[in-house]
């Protein structure tokens, strides 16, 4: 009795032919979104991978990210082909969020959170004081960063501190470096010396500082620094004691070594810089008070300009720094109009040139606060607080309507960081001047919140 001709390339059937007349067959996974997959059999095997899965889901109208993705869909539907469904997802957008500087702390002010994301795990830096903030400062403060394992539930735990008791500090910043532990930069303003930027490794300890990025003799409203390899570009304005001096600079730093150069020079103000990297290019951008929003590319490695001094004109600077985030094919710039009513991302090329003009995100009676932008493999996520929430948005072409993050109100002036955990998910981190807080919490691409790792 002849038998049965099966996908291994053998003759089974023993009729002279391999494989003959098989059509499609039904692949190995048919659970979830992947039900009714169907592959070929080409040289003796089934063709059964994402592809075909993939268009299993699209006949059901479902999401699918691939067989060895996590679950991060939270819509009712087995996405990833596991058995499991939301597996990950929350059931309350507010259980996602964890205090980032542990339970009961009682420091009088904490603002101006960063997240960086490294060696596995997700970090978070804040600035704290005994005493209130001015803007951009912290009076008789310290930096912490806490951290926790991308592989585990959020339950940081703080791992890293410097006291500056002596000192205000300024805008603490996390540098993601992949593989291992980020880096730290902060800013220092002593009465006497001027500001200065320090930069360390959050596994030495907060006196093992690498460098500092300038001399005495000046001040700076804001700073940002980015990852390129092992090296830190950071970004600051600066303007002399009692001199019209003001300029945005730009430094890279490897292995102790700083080579810096003047971004642009102004009898005006400059202030609140961003920078983000991609790939060999850094975009700067920053505000000029006579000219409004300016942005300009420099080769990562020797910061020689490469592309043009691009400038969106406003009739006056907001008082929040514009946002940068690298794209896949160029930059994403966020940022408020003048009276903070608007939010507006602008993209730009591989080498810094604009591309199209900006678009509303949104806007209305509200005032927003702390615009921040994140690459997602869909498109840049916008993330800004409006009426006390913080809000969410996928900015692609048809893409969803803003949702919120956070439903219990951010009280007082808000601070507000993102980062990319994954091409198909983000951490957010907030703090409330009001109630001494620094929150974090994890979503998807789609802003639904995620609960397990």
């Amino acid at each position: 009795m002849a038998r049965e001709e099966i996908c291994d390339g053998q003759d089974n059937d023993c009729d002279g032919e391999m494989d003959e007349a098989l059509g499609l067959l039904a692949c190995p996974n048919q659970a979830g979104v992947c039900a009714g997959a169907m592959g070929a059999c080409v040289d003796g095997v089934r063709q059964c991978g994402d592809e075909q899965y993939l268009a299993a889901a699209q006949a059901q109208g479902a999401l699918f990210q691939g067989v060895a993705n996590a679950e991060v869909a939270c819509d009712g539907a087995d996405n990833n082909c596991d058995g499991r469904v939301d597996e990950r997802c929350c059931d309350d957008v507010d259980q996602a969020w964890v205090r980032a500087d542990g339970p009961g702390r009682a420091r009088a002010t904490e603002v101006y959170p960063s997240l960086g994301v490294g060696g596995g795990d997700l970090f978070v830096a804040w600035q704290d004081s005994d005493a209130p903030a001015s803007p951009n400062r912290v009076q008789d403060g310290a930096v912490r960063v806490s951290s926790s394992a991308l592989g585990a539930a959020l339950s940081p735990a703080i791992v890293w501190e410097a006291s500056l008791d002596a000192a205000d500090v300024v805008l603490p910043v996390l540098v993601g470096s992949g593989a291992g532990q980020p880096s730290v930069a902060y800013g220092v303003h002593r009465t006497l010396m001027g500001d200065s930027i320090e930069l360390s490794s959050v596994s030495d300890l907060p006196e093992a500082v690498l460098v500092v990025l300038f001399d005495t003799g000046a001040r700076f409203t804001g700073f940002d620094a980015a990852a390129h390899g092992a090296a830190t570009l950071v970004t600051w304005d600066r303007s002399g004691f009692g001199r019209e001096q003001f300029g945005v600079y730009l430094a890279r730093v490897e292995n102790g070594e700083v080579t810096s150069v003047s971004v642009n020079d102004a009898d005006g103000e400059l202030k609140l810089p961003s920078v983000a990297v991609r790939e060999e290019v850094a975009l700067v951008a920053y505000w000029d008070a006579s000219r409004g929003l300016r942005f300009r590319a420099y080769d990562a490695r020797t910061l020689s300009a490469v592309g043009g001094n691009n400038v969106h004109q406003l009739s006056s600077t907001p008082t929040q720094p514009p946002d940068v985030a690298p794209l896949a094919d160029g930059f994403a710039i966020l940022y408020l109009n003048e009276d903070a009513t608007d939010l507006l991302l602008l993209r730009a090329g591989p080498m810094g040139e604009p591309v199209g003009v900006p678009v509303r995100v949104t806007g209305g009676a509200d005032l927003l606060e702390a615009p921040a932008v994140v690459s997602l493999r869909p498109g840049p996520g916008v993330v800004w607080v409006e009426g006390g929430l913080v809000r969410y948005k996928l900015e692609v072409a048809d893409g969803p309507a803003a949702n919120v993050l956070r439903t219990l109100p951010v009280s007082g002036r808000a601070g507000l960081a993102v980062a990319a955990i994954s091409p198909d998910e983000f951490a957010v981190a907030v703090t409330d001047v009001q109630t001494s807080a620094v929150w974090v919490a994890r979503f998807n691409a789609a802003g639904l919140p995620l609960c397990e790792p």
